[in-house]
């Protein structure tokens, strides 16, 4: 059964083919499961946007991979050896949801940078979240930390810099 779900942060994506292994152990379909457009658990701030609130249809769950649908084309999250500190239903879980992000809390400036997948001072982490995924779990093992590390391929990377709950600085 399909089911509809909203995105629940930015997210990027490459046109890139994804694909089941058609004998992993019964998890797949005999066939295999195929998309053409592949978005990788550490987000690399690269690619196509795909943007919070993105109305899409989860089409089938693998070991590591979660296919869904979204303007006519079928997506594949993957979650990659970095997100090896976190389930594929954990990363179900903070990606997708039944609802829509509501963005009021927050003032005009902010919410259009979250609509933009713009990361600027004084966000608050859930507002860089929203706009820019969560951080790879290799590098910033949890939330609560100081510091948070992106990447925009996997040689490039950031560091976010937070105090009190609000970014503060961006070193590249």
């Amino acid at each position: 059964m399909k089911t509809t779900y909203y995105t629940q942060v930015n997210m990027w994506y490459h046109k890139k083919v994804t694909q089941t292994d058609p004998t992993n152990d019964g998890l797949t379909h005999s066939k295999g499961e195929y998309a053409e457009y592949t978005i990788y658990s550490t987000n690399y701030n690269n690619g196509t946007l795909l943007p919070l609130n993105s109305e899409v249809t989860i089409t089938y769950l693998d070991r590591n991979i979660i296919f869904f649908e979204y303007n006519n084309k079928v997506f594949a999250l993957k979650r990659t050896n970095h997100s090896k500190h976190i389930s594929l239903e954990g990363i179900f879980k903070r990606t997708f949801a039944t609802q829509k992000i509501s963005l009021e809390k927050y003032d005009a400036l902010t919410q259009h940078s979250i609509l933009n997948a713009e990361v600027k001072q004084d966000m608050s982490k859930d507002a860089i979240i929203l706009s820019r995924g969560y951080p790879p779990e290799h590098r910033t093992r949890t939330l609560d930390a100081n510091t948070w590390y992106y990447w925009s391929s996997t040689h490039n990377k950031q560091a976010l810099s937070f105090k009190d709950n609000k970014l503060e600085s961006i070193r590249d």
